[in-house]
């Protein structure tokens, strides 16, 4: 017997291309109903479904050593007819890093692109597409290593349905990165990262292991368009 002729491969469903591997991907569909009740507490009907939305996550790898900060979409902007909200980069001292987008679309009044938010010069800079881990945060010198880190630019979308409830409109507003680095070593704490406003930091000490560190902070983006 043959065997059953179901997929096996990564589809790029929001279309980046280019150098863009993807890895695997999720889309989540959600949809309501509206419910009436009898006089004794039984459902008297349903209705037909609305506000249906398609919700992806979608998991990529970067071909190339070079050039992947500058081929990062905005969040804000379509690709492959989906909106991105969230663009997120894992990376770790041994392993390539890893690109998550977060992205979503509506059955009615599709999203176009508006206000977009870019991932800024200095983190494109940073973002290189090749193996190890990125120090976001700039804190790694000579006894301090950076060895796990994230980066992610998100923004906030605010939607509005209609009059039989179905998506009318959507608006991305307040751009905002945040990084997160892990590093071999003690980094000062709290640490000071120009232009970032760091909302957490740790020191670990232990008999068994190298000390580490760690850092997280915020900045606000403004939009590109």
């Amino acid at each position: 017997m043959a065997d059953i002729a179901v997929d096996l491969g990564a589809s790029d469903i929001l279309s980046l291309g280019g150098s863009f591997i993807a890895q695997n991907t999720t889309a989540s569909v959600s949809q309501e109903h509206a419910e009436m009740l009898k006089a004794n507490g039984d459902f008297q009907k349903l209705s037909s479904v609305f506000n249906i939305e398609t919700a992806i996550n979608a998991v990529y790898k970067f071909s190339e050593d070079t050039g992947l900060g500058a081929a990062l979409p905005s969040v804000g902007s379509v690709s492959g007819s989906y909106l991105i909200t969230s663009c997120r980069i894992d990376t770790v001292n041994n392993d390539y890093p890893t690109i998550t987008l977060t992205a979503h679309n509506h059955s009615e009044n599709l999203h176009t692109t508006g206000n977009e938010y870019a991932v800024p010069a200095d983190m494109q800079a940073i973002a290189t597409g090749a193996y190890g881990a990125y120090d976001w945060a700039g804190l790694g010198g000579a006894a301090i290593a950076c060895i796990r880190s994230s980066y992610e630019l998100r923004c906030d979308h605010i939607e509005q349905n209609g009059e039989t409830g179905n998506h009318w409109v959507g608006t991305s507003v307040k751009g905002m990165e945040e990084l997160s680095c892990e590093y071999s070593g003690n980094i000062a704490n709290p640490p000071t990262i120009s232009g970032w406003t760091v909302e957490t930091s740790e020191l670990a000490d232990s008999n068994e292991e190298h000390d580490t560190s760690s850092v997280s902070a915020v900045r606000i983006v403004a939009r590109t368009e």
